[in-house]
């Protein structure tokens, strides 16, 4: 169970920082079509962010201790974070490549709630994977000419 705890803890984390980094960019983006990429980055952010809270709660019915601290935000992420302003298709660009990182990463630990039969876990990370598909589709589509 060690395990699943573990890819859980990934998935937070994930969480974690793509909500922040959103977040960020939502502050942080400019140009003539900044109404749009700011409010459409705001719903992005707001909806990973929300996933947060449950997310810890599923690791704590299986007798784990989720994650929050900034240091093991950083150590279980493989989404990394910025502190740069970049132009607004390059902040969407980072985010279509994070929505792979944790489409990943929500694998692992679906796979992991099914060897353990965690059908409630499970079904929960297939939730979030369809979100963060759902995400990338509109990032996706947001580069596109």
């Amino acid at each position: 169970m060690d395990e699943l705890i573990d890819r859980l803890n990934k998935v937070l984390a994930d969480s974690y920082q793509f909500s922040l980094k959103s977040h960020f960019y939502h502050w942080n983006v400019t140009g003539p079509d900044f109404p749009q990429y700011h409010d459409f980055l705001g719903d992005i952010y707001a909806e990973v962010h929300g996933s947060i809270d449950q997310t810890a709660e599923y690791i704590l019915t299986i007798d784990g201790v989720p994650h929050n601290s900034p240091s093991m935000v950083r150590q279980n992420s493989d989404i990394k974070e910025t502190s740069v302003v970049k132009p607004a298709l390059e902040m969407i660009s980072d985010l279509v490549s994070d929505t792979a990182i944790a489409v990943n990463n929500l694998m692992d630990a679906m796979e992991m709630a099914d060897k353990f039969n965690e059908v409630g876990i499970s079904n929960y990370l297939q939730e979030r994977h369809a979100a963060y598909k759902k995400h990338a589709w509109m990032l996706k589509s947001t580069l596109k000419s």
